[in-house]
C-alpha cells in the first residue's frame, strides 16, 4: 500500500516523524517504511540510533507481496533487522575504499558489501545498491534493489580473501583458517616476513576440535 509523504508521516510518532523525514523524502521506501512502523522497528531504529539500513525500494517488497503477505509480524520484524546495522554509519565512500565490507546485522545475518570498481557499482549479498548516503539523525540509508530474505534472496556473499591468500582460499579447504588469520589481523605480520611457512589446519581440522 502507498503512501503520500503527509499522511505517511502521520503514522509516526513526532520524534519518530522527524527522525525519517530525509527517508520519506526520497520517495522510493513507502513499503519499507509501512512495515517498520507495523512491526514497532521505528522505536527499534530510533533508540539505537546511528544506524546503517539496507533498504529495499518498494519496487523490491513489490516483487515478494506475495512472500510477504504469509509473514506474521515476527517474521516480517525479523526479514527487517536483517537491513539494519547497529553503532555505525556504513556510507559509500567507506565501501568504495575498503573494496569490501563484512558486518552482522540487528538481526544476525552477514552481510558482503561489495563494490565492483570495473562497473562502479556496489552489491550486498549479491543485491544491487542503487542509492546512496540517504542521512538523518538515525544514521544512514542505501537503497536496495531486493529484499534479504535468508533462505530465498541475499544470503551472505563474503569478502574475498586478500590477494596475498587468494592462492589457499583456490584450494577450498582452507575457508576457516583463513578467516582466523584475517580475523586475528596476522596479515601485516605475514606480508612483513614473506617467504613464510604455514602448516595450515584444513576445515575438516577445525571442525573436529570446534
Amino acid at each position: 500500500m502507498k503512501y503520500c509523504a503527509a499522511i505517511l508521516a502521520a503514522a509516526f510518532s513526532v520524534a519518530s516523524a522527524q527522525i525519517f523525514d530525509p527517508i520519506i523524502a526520497a520517495g522510493d521506501y513507502s513499503s519499507l517504511l509501512d512495515a517498520v512502523v507495523k512491526t514497532g522497528n521505528d522505536v527499534v531504529i530510533t533508540e539505537n540510533a546511528p544506524v546503517t539500513i539496507f533498504g529495499p525500494k518498494d519496487s523490491a517488497f513489490a516483487a515478494i507481496s506475495d512472500l510477504v503477505a504469509t509473514l506474521t509480524d515476527e517474521e516480517l520484524s525479523a526479514v527487517l533487522l536483517d537491513h539494519v546495522i547497529v553503532g555505525a554509519n556504513v556510507t559509500a565512500a567507506a565501501v568504495v575504499e575498503a573494496g569490501c565490507l563484512e558486518a552482522e546485522t540487528a538481526g544476525g545475518l552477514m552481510l558482503g558489501i561489495h563494490f565492483d570498481e570495473a562497473a562502479s557499482s556496489v552489491t550486498v549479498n549479491g543485491i544491487p545498491v542503487t542509492a546512496f548516503d540517504i542521512a538523518g539523525d538515525y544514521g544512514i540509508l542505501h537503497g536496495l534493489e531486493g529484499v534479504l530474505v535468508e533462505g530465498v534472496l541475499g544470503d551472505f556473499v563474503p569478502c574475498p580473501p586478500p590477494a596475498i591468500l587468494t592462492p589457499i582460499f583456490d584450494k577450498g579447504t582452507y575457508s576457516i583458517l583463513i578467516e582466523a588469520i584475517v580475523g586475528a589481523e596476522l596479515l601485516p605480520d605475514i606480508a612483513a616476513n614473506l617467504p613464510v611457512t604455514i602448516f595450515g589446519p584444513k576445515d575438516s581440522a577445525f571442525a573436529a576440535i570446534s
